[in-house]
């Protein structure tokens, strides 16, 4: 196994990973120093046969990898984001319009309304599971690894040239795969909250199709009031 990164911890179960989240991914300064200079010092062997003129293409490459991750993080977020305001504003819908169908002549037998209101109870389940994974992608607080830290600078400061280099692109590495761990995270919880905001939305619109085909095959019965005004209606005409 590379030094450059921890193993992967083990993710928990679909429902359980959101009452039960992950622990934060962090190290503190020493751990990470000492990851630093293993992970130099297996790079200066990966290194050893390269072409220094490759030294710059190298560096931009791993650059941009690092940036990635940050970018990453960034579209989980933002996605993360539009889930719960979407899942806001249909459990507030759901929730409105449950209560008037309850009330609502075109359920008179109780089975029905026992099976809308467990139908409806279910979809706000699954907006629930999908609106905890999504806050758990916005405020996980995993500690990212970063190359320019006053730490990092002063252990690059006595260094130059290839010494230098080696060190940068160590540093570029060890903290790419440390921070792709989180930001993988950021996206497992994010297809989990898309997975259970799908499967609420499937419910949704059962309950709505079964709702208008109740009301086209059994239509609401006319309530005393309405029968007595049409009788006098008819017998006016």
């Amino acid at each position: 196994m590379s030094r450059f990164a921890e193993p992967n911890e083990q993710e928990p179960g679909l429902f359980r990973g959101a009452f039960r989240p992950l622990k934060p991914r962090r190290a503190e300064n020493e751990l990470i120093q000492q990851q630093r200079i293993e992970a130099e010092e297996e790079m200066g062997e990966h290194l050893a046969e390269h072409d220094e003129r490759d030294q710059a293409r190298f560096i931009q490459q791993a650059i941009d990898g690092y940036q990635e991750q940050d970018r990453r993080a960034e579209r989980a977020e933002r996605r993360a984001t539009t889930l719960l305001g979407s899942i806001s504003i249909i459990t507030a819908v759901l929730g409105a319009t449950g209560a008037v169908l309850a009330s609502s002549d075109r359920l008179e037998h109780i089975e029905l309304r026992i099976a809308l209101a467990l139908s409806i109870v279910l979809a706000i389940g699954l907006f629930g599971l999908a609106a905890l994974y999504s806050l758990q992608v916005l405020t996980s607080s995993d500690h990212w690894r970063r190359t320019a830290t006053p730490l990092m600078l002063e252990a690059a400061g006595g260094k130059s040239e290839r010494a230098l280099y080696i060190h940068t692109a160590a540093a570029l590495i060890d903290s790419i795969r440390w921070n792709q761990e989180i930001a993988d995270r950021k996206a497992l919880r994010l297809r989990r909250a898309s997975i259970f905001f799908g499967y609420g939305l499937r419910v949704l619109l059962a309950i709505a199709v079964v709702f208008v085909l109740l009301s086209a095959f059994f239509p609401a019965s006319k309530n005393k009031e309405s029968l007595a005004l049409q009788s006098r209606v008819n017998a006016i005409l």
